[in-house]
């Protein structure tokens, strides 16, 4: 990797949305009725598998109570990344391939440059190497909190930490839930418990049916519609038992999607994507006596997806019996063992490490369509499944990875803390890689902290990247080269009993950043070098004992690519604008009534054809009826405001130029009650 020129940083030990900890949660306290010191040492795991304060934990780190996203009306992680400081989220209206989270800058299909953990174990997949390829409406109902490392997590997690990871830890309460709105048919989620002795059993259910939102402004290539839909269902079951030391959990997740764009195409009552995941996990905590722990866990992932589309219409050159109907269907299987140990010495020193096995194949891959798309584009008169073994396109491909990190905490002086850290993965398919981090942590006074942070992540080119030899939508190539990250931050927090303040500098120096090419028939490949630096401020300010206010300011202050395929690919400071901003206001009216109104601000977005700035209004009000029932009213882009996201690759040409944009949804309404057991 280069050497990155130093960067001073201020930022923060944990994010604006640090504003609730698992003692508040308790406590039903919200962030300013804390204490400074219980504020600044909340524990959490993320940054290295191990309890630590967040106060000496060597990462930026974000934390989000299960009280804190209902105040914010969040209930899809969709929701939650603009609430993340640093992360701008494109995620469109398609909710599909082309959906892109942003994180400092830096945008990649797939999510593929933010890690998501499930309850500590990694769900990423490894055909694409992102989330959202397999899955995409995920409920977060029995969510407890999320953890989350703003900035590079490699030295701990591997590939794919490099831009973020976020970890969703869940514990299931008894509830019952229902919503419903001006497009919305239902979200309806029921949470069940039951413990005799030692054993814990719970099971929460949640359905998602929407009907879709009406497009108007739709771009059709074929020019055969100017109106489309959106209409989706979802279902997710969380299946747990616990007893004593062992954890059993059971997570199922479909989603199908109808009409929108599919394969970069429009075609209503054709167009449709059937997703299917499915999680298994155990748990088992060997030792944990506060000075030393060892814990054991495992899981097995299979993914499924199933689409069917429209390439070509009939009448087009060399169709015409028929439209030319394509499909794509796949199967994906992860298995996970991992052990993770923690030893606190007298000093106060902590040494975390562990180790780590993933296998992950793709036991099935293969193409539908109406013509013979492997030889002279005959027409069939049928659906073909192309699934003999030898057109099949990444079937015999097994990937392996074995892991070992550890990383050391020292206690210097009673203010100074200092860390190191180092993984090694290696892999059966492509090269090793070693992922080191230091950090420094500083009391500057009993209100203030300075962490000064360099980590070292990358990217391996997931096995779609480089096996996907006979797709005619993204083939990939095996001259893909790993992706590597150079970040360096320092960082400054302060806090009071009415403020918290932070800011954020940081430098991320990108090598060989995997990407698409931007035509019609992409492929995979490095599109590019980058440099970005950038200045993330967050505050929550106490304005009265009834009002607080919650801001996330995010400006890159440079970001430049440096083409490698000579502007073939699209670079990621034209799909993020350089500006972006959330603003959450908390009105506790009564003690029965809140409000929370919420404004999202980002300026202009260079691939879009309106390089104008954009303004958008949610809000929610909560009211609680007694102790266990609660009324919610919520607003999504309130105003009805039009606008876009941005959409890598071309959809054709119109009489603005080329068109890389999806339109986003308008208005929506959503009117929900809660009740708990």
């Amino acid at each position: 990797m280069k050497r990155i020129n130093i960067l001073a940083c201020v930022s923060v030990c944990a994010g604006v949305l640090l504003s609730t900890s698992s003692v508040a949660l308790a406590k039903k306290a919200d962030f300013f009725d804390l204490p400074l010191e219980e504020l600044l040492n909340v524990e959490v795991s993320i940054a290295s598998t191990s309890p630590e304060a967040i106060i000496t934990a060597p990462a930026t780190i974000s934390f989000f109570t299960r009280d804190r996203l209902a105040r914010l009306g969040i209930t899809k992680l969709h929701q939650l990344y603009r609430f993340i400081p640093g992360f701008y989220s494109a995620f469109n209206s398609t909710e599909d391939n082309q959906s892109y989270i942003s994180v400092r800058g830096q945008s990649q299909k797939y999510g593929s440059t933010v890690l998501f953990l499930y309850n500590g174990q990694r769900i990423n997949d490894d055909y694409s190497g992102g989330l959202t390829y397999f899955i995409r409406q995920f409920d977060l109902s029995n969510v407890e909190r999320i953890e989350v490392i703003r900035g590079p997590g490699s030295a701990t997690y591997g590939a794919n930490a490099f831009n973020a990871v976020i970890n969703i830890i869940t514990k299931t309460e008894d509830t019952l839930s229902v919503s419903t709105g001006n497009n919305l048919t239902l979200d309806g989620n029921l949470g069940l418990t039951y413990q005799v002795d030692d054993l814990q059993l719970a099971l929460n259910v949640n359905h998602y049916d929407h009907d879709g939102q009406r497009y108007d402004n739709v771009y059709d290539r074929f020019g055969r519609q100017n109106q489309s839909t959106d209409p989706q269902t979802a279902n997710q079951i969380e299946a747990s038992a616990s007893y004593q030391s062992f954890t059993w959990r059971y997570l199922f997740q479909q989603n199908s999607r109808d009409n929108f764009y599919l394969y970069n195409n429009l075609y209503d009552g054709l167009n449709r994507v059937d997703l299917k995941n499915q999680i298994h996990q155990l748990e088992y905590k060997l030792v944990d006596t506060g000075e030393f722990g060892l814990n054991l866990s495992a899981q097995s992932s299979t993914n499924q997806r199933e689409s069917m589309g429209v390439q070509a219409l009939q009448g087009m050159p060399g169709f015409a019996e028929d439209d030319v109907l394509f499909g794509f269907n796949i199967e994906h299987k992860s298995l996970q063992l991992n052990l993770s140990s923690y030893l606190l010495f007298e000093d106060g020193s902590r040494l975390s490490f562990g180790t780590s096995y993933q296998r992950s194949q793709v036991p099935e891959a293969f193409f539908i369509s109406n013509y013979n798309i492997f030889t002279d584009l005959s027409y069939l008169n049928e659906l073909r499944y192309f699934n003999e073994r030898e057109l099949q396109t990444v079937s015999d491909k097994t990937r392996e990875i074995s892991s070992i990190y550890g990383q050391y905490n020292l206690q210097v002086t009673p203010d100074l803390n200092v860390s190191a850290g180092l993984r090694h993965d290696h892999y059966n398919d492509i090269t090793s890689a070693w992922s080191p981090r230091v950090a420094a942590v500083y009391n500057v006074s009993p209100k203030s902290v300075v962490k000064l942070l360099y980590n070292e992540a990358f990217r391996v080119p997931s096995i779609g990247d480089l096996y996907e030899d006979q797709s005619n939508l993204s083939p990939g190539s095996s001259d893909v080269k790993t992706a590597e990250l150079q970040s360096l931050e320092l960082s400054y927090n302060y806090v009071d009993d009415r403020y918290f303040v932070s800011v954020t500098l940081f430098e991320n120096d990108v090598s060989n950043l995997i990407g698409f090419t931007n035509e019609q028939r992409s492929s995979v490949t490095n599109i590019s070098h980058n440099l970005s630096r950038g200045i993330e401020l967050d505050s929550q300010i106490q304005l009265s004992p009834n009002v607080n206010l919650l801001l996330a300011y995010t400006n890159m202050l440079s970001n430049k690519s440096t083409t490698i395929l000579h502007d073939k690919g699209v670079m990621s400071e034209k799909m993020t604008p350089d500006q972006y901003a959330n603003v959450a206001i908390d009105f506790n009216i009564t003690s029965a009534l809140t409000v929370n109104v919420q404004a999202n601000w980002r300026d202009k977005v260079d691939l879009l054809q309106d390089k104008g700035s954009l303004w958008l209004f949610d809000g929610l009000v909560n009211y609680q009826v007694s102790e266990r029932s609660l009324l919610r009213l919520q607003f999504h882009n309130l105003t009805d405001k039009s606008y876009f996201h941005p959409y890598s690759q071309s959809l054709g040409v119109n009489e603005n130029g080329i068109v890389q944009q999806v339109p986003a949804r308008g208005r929506e309404i959503e009117v929900g009650w809660r009740y708990s057991f």
